[in-house]
């Protein structure tokens, strides 16, 4: 009996390892089996990203591949309201080149308008200094015109009140051209006591044929508590060919 179950035993292990080999030798033939399928189906496709195209398509957000443009008009649109320093869509060119000058223009009229509120001013206050430092009680202030200037060319003048200089002016041709067409010019403003004074203006020029000339004036002053004004005139005179000096006074 021991002898028959032996015997039992050792077949067993021949049969299994008859089917041991068939299976090791089978696995080769299944690897390349399995190899040849996955060459001829190709690589197994990756699942579409539709969460991702969820995700982009959601609102607010620009699609793939939309442009810059196309992504600020749709925000714009989003929001309703232009983006700052565009345009807004459909505005005419006159309406958009208006709006683009129009803070340029306003500063341009208000500049134009704070100059003419500057000189204004500075007039103002020229009046009140003068009427600060010259009184009307004791102002003197003392003019000079020409009259056409056909006999005498005017180069300087010098103003003496009382014996002492008070003003000298020397005259460009285009000053003494304004004084022949009809100009006037202050000479001097200045301070007098109340009473008589002498006044004696000396001018120096080109007379007729290109002779020098000069001219001496002399006038009274009688000073009132009111401002007096003097013009000194230079005039020509058709009948003597000559030119004429002399001198008008008022109170102001």
């Amino acid at each position: 009996m021991g002898m028959a179950f032996r015997v039992s035993w050792m077949c067993l292990l021949l049969v299994a390892g008859s089917v041991g080999e068939s299976l090791a030798a089978s696995l080769p033939d299944t690897q390349v089996l399995v190899h040849q399928v996955s060459a001829r189906q190709g690589p197994e496709p990756l699942p579409e990203p539709t969460v991702l195209a969820d995700t982009l398509s959601a609102p607010g957000m620009p699609a793939p591949g939309m442009a810059a443009t196309a992504m600020a008009a749709t925000a714009m649109a989003a929001t309703g309201m232009p983006a700052t320093g565009m345009p807004a869509t459909g505005m005419p060119a006159t309406a958009m080149a208006a709006t683009a000058m129009s803070p340029t223009a306003m500063s341009a009229t208000e500049m134009e308008a704070i100059k003419q509120a500057a000189l204004d001013l500075d007039r103002e206050l020229l009046l009140l200094e003068e009427a600060l430092l010259f009184p009307a009680s004791t102002q003197v202030i003392v003019f000079v015109s020409m009259d056409v200037g056909e006999y005498f060319a005017l180069d300087a003048v010098k103003l003496k009140i009382d014996g002492k200089l008070v003003a000298s002016y020397l005259y460009t041709p285009g000053q003494a051209r304004a004084l022949h067409r009809g100009g006037y010019q202050r000479l001097f403003v200045g301070n007098v006591k109340a009473g008589d004074h002498e006044v004696t203006a000396f001018f120096t020029g080109t007379g007729s044929h290109n002779r020098p000339l000069q001219r001496a004036l002399s006038l009274t002053l009688s000073k009132a508590q009111r401002a007096n004004a003097i013009e000194l005139r230079i005039m020509d005179s058709t009948e003597k060919q000559q030119p004429i000096f002399d001198s008008q006074q008022w109170l102001l």
